[in-house]
């Protein structure tokens, strides 16, 4: 992958580290996070100082880059504890003129750091579709089948769910059933519900041996088999007959 490294701020593709007063102070956030138009978002951050460590962290605060007035501060969102070096930031509503940078700011005692390039950009995008675990095919009725279907978003939910990092998580529901064979739709639909009323549906399609086709397939081949029976029982006795008519007919012939 490639660095950056400009103004103190060392990024990987998908992350940055702040690198402040010759690595004295340390902060940790995404470079850019995707997010959907009227959904939350939730901005992980982190911060850290191996040098000249406050007496008490304070707060820190994140603001919304304005060139022409005063910035908006999202601090009363701040789901970090200071304390614990955790600057975490939510918002909720997110709209499509929020796509402005984020930026952080700490305030330690009487003093107040604004870190160049410490920002995030935010990228409006449409909600992802689930992802469905794979199906077998051809399915015994009666057989139990284990299903999963994830979706990755970056609101939290009240579910379980998996945290992939970088402000992404991972929500997964997982369904067991038991397909009777006479289902008259052979496929799962998996609905996601985003923060903000959004949905995206995914659709797989089973594979499910018909019950009726079971037995239509049975009575076929009983149907097949008792005619063939027919036939073989039958067909014997004519041969025996004929064959043995033209020997007593050939034994009288010689007689005569």
């Amino acid at each position: 992958g490639q660095v950056f490294i400009y103004e103190g701020l060392f990024c990987l593709p998908q992350y940055c580290v702040l690198l402040y007063d010759a690595l004295g102070w340390e902060v940790r956030m995404p470079r850019d996070i995707h997010s959907l138009k009227g959904s939350c978002l939730v901005i992980p951050c982190s911060f850290n100082y191996k040098s000249n460590p406050p007496k008490n962290p304070r707060r820190v605060v994140w603001y919304q880059w304005d060139s022409k007035g005063l910035p908006l501060v999202y601090d009363p969102l701040l789901l970090g504890n200071p304390d614990e070096q955790n600057c975490t930031v939510e918002m909720d509503d997110v709209q499509t003129h929020d796509n402005r940078p984020f930026c952080f700011r700490a305030e330690r005692e009487n003093e107040r750091y604004s870190f160049n390039n410490s920002c995030v950009f935010i990228i409006m995008q449409a909600p992802d579709k689930p992802v469905m675990s794979s199906l077998p095919e051809d399915i015994e009725p009666g057989t139990r089948v284990a299903f999963k279907c994830s979706v990755n978003h970056t609101s939290r939910e009240t579910i379980s769910h998996n945290h992939m990092g970088g402000g992404v998580w991972e929500t997964v529901s997982a369904l067991t059933f038991i397909p009777t064979g006479y289902e008259e739709k052979g496929e799962i639909v998996c609905t996601a519900k985003f923060w903000g009323g959004k949905t995206q549906n995914n659709t797989s399609f089973l594979s499910i041996r018909s019950k009726y086709r079971l037995m239509l397939m049975r009575l076929a081949c009983a149907f097949v088999c008792f005619y063939i029976l027919i036939i073989d029982c039958r067909q014997p006795r004519h041969d025996m007959q004929g064959s043995h008519t033209q020997s007593e007919q050939r034994y009288v012939h010689c007689k005569k």
